[in-house]
């Protein structure tokens, strides 16, 4: 499941980056197309982080010691939710 995160990291930094390159050509050549294109990579950048962050909830209550973030931030003493 972390590998399932860390993909959808990597996803939101390719949308993010396309919906900046999109919405600043969008404003230079005054085109709706791209404007709208580029809002749509921003929505939908935003839904890989959020999955991604649901994902490491996830991992942080089911303390699974096989991630780093988890290893160093969570332990068994800890109470739970």
């Amino acid at each position: 499941m972390a590998g399932v995160g860390h993909w959808a990291l990597v996803l939101t930094l390719a949308l993010s980056a396309y919906a900046a390159v999109a919405s600043i050509l969008g404003g230079q050549r005054r085109s709706a197309a791209w404007l709208e294109s580029g809002r749509n990579g921003a929505l939908v950048a935003a839904a890989t982080a959020t999955a991604s962050v649901v994902l490491l909830l996830v991992l942080l209550v089911r303390r699974d010691y096989s991630v780093q973030y988890v290893f160093e931030h969570v332990s068994n003493y800890l109470p739970g939710i």
